[in-house]
C-alpha cells in the first residue's frame, strides 16, 4: 500500500497540506503518516535547555498531533489509516530515514504565499527536501485545496532528455491520475527555435508516445510569466518539476526563478527524481 508522509509544524500552511494529503490519500488508496520534529534550539552561548523543557515541547507537540489527527479523521469520514509520530531531531534527516524504511509515494509539504519572510514552510527545508529526498515531493500552497487532477504540466529545458528525465516516473504519475500531459518549453533567447530543441522534443515524444503528450513551445524572456500563462491557458491542475544535476531544475529554471514560480502558482507542484 502506498504511503504519504506529511511533516507538520501546526502552522496554517502545514495543516492545509495535511488536509490536501488526506484527500489525495483517499483518492489513490494510500495511508497517511504525520510527523513532527521537535528541533532543539541552537543558542549562541550553547547553554543547556532548562530541565523539563524538551519534555514540555514534546508533550505540546503530541497534544497538537492528536488534535490534528482527529480533525483529519473527521474530514475523511474515517476512510483513512492515519498514523502519527513526534520525534526529536532535524526534519530532513528524519524524512530520509523514513523514506529509506518504507515505500513512500510522496512527501507532502505546505508552502506559504508571497509576502512572508520565509517563502517555504520550515524556511529552506522544503528546498532541501526537493533536492535530497529520493521520492516524490509535493508542495501545496497554503490556500490550495484538493481538486481532481486531470491536466498535468511538465516544464523542460529540452537538454539531454534521455539522461535527465525519469520517463517511467512521469508515466506512472499520468497513469495514477488518469491524466493528460502538457509539456512546456520556454525559448528565452528571442531567436528561432534551436534545432537541438526540436530534436530533443522528438526524443521526448518518442519516449512518452504511449501517453500522448501535447507540446507547447513559447517565446518569452520572462520564464515565470510564461509558466503562469501556460498553467492558466492549458488549465493545468498539477505541475511536474524535475531537479537536475546542474542547477535547481535545469539551466532554464534558475533557483530563484523556481522559487518565484512555486510561490505564485495556485496549484500543487510535484518534484520527480
Amino acid at each position: 500500500m502506498k504511503t504519504i508522509v506529511v511533516p507538520v509544524d501546526f502552522s496554517n500552511a502545514s495543516e492545509n497540506a495535511a488536509i490536501y494529503a488526506t484527500d489525495l490519500a483517499v483518492v489513490i488508496d494510500a495511508k497517511l503518516v504525520l510527523i513532527n520534529c521537535v528541533a532543539l534550539p541552537v543558542t549562541l552561548s550553547e547553554v543547556p535547555l532548562p530541565l523539563g523543557m524538551l519534555d514540555e515541547m514534546t508533550s505540546e507537540s503530541e497534544h497538537n498531533m492528536i488534535v490534528l489527527r482527529n480533525k483529519l479523521t473527521t474530514h475523511c469520514n474515517n476512510k483513512l489509516s492515519i498514523s502519527t509520530s513526534v520525534i526529536t531531531g532535524w526534519v530532513i534527516s528524519e524524512l530520509k530515514e523514513i523514506v529509506a524504511e518504507m515505500e513512500v509515494f510522496a512527501v507532502v509539504m505546505g508552502t506559504k504565499g508571497a509576502g512572508n519572510s520565509d517563502v517555504f514552510m520550515f524556511g529552506s527545508t522544503a528546498i532541501d527536501a526537493m533536492k535530497d529526498l529520493p521520492c516524490k515531493v509535493m508542495l501545496i500552497p497554503e490556500h490550495v485545496s484538493y481538486q481532481v487532477i486531470n491536466n498535468i504540466g511538465l516544464c523542460s529545458d529540452m537538454k539531454d532528455v534521455n539522461k535527465e528525465l525519469p520517463f517511467s516516473a512521469i508515466k506512472n504519475v499520468i497513469a495514477l491520475f488518469k491524466g493528460h500531459l502538457d509539456v512546456l518549453y520556454v525559448n528565452t533567447k528571442g531567436t528561432d527555435m534551436p534545432g537541438s530543441v526540436l530534436a530533443e522534443s522528438k526524443t521526448l515524444q518518442s519516449q512518452l508516445m504511449d501517453i500522448h503528450p501535447e507540446f507547447h513551445f513559447v517565446d518569452n524572456q520572462n520564464i515565470e510569466m510564461a509558466v503562469t500563462t501556460f498553467v492558466k491557458d492549458s488549465k493545468i491542475d498539477m505541475l511536474l518539476i524535475i531537479p537536475k544535476k546542474h542547477g535547481f531544475v535545469g539551466s532554464i529554471f534558475h533557483k530563484s526563478i523556481s522559487k518565484d514560480i512555486v510561490q505564485h502558482l495556485p496549484l500543487p507542484i510535484m518534484v520527480l527524481h
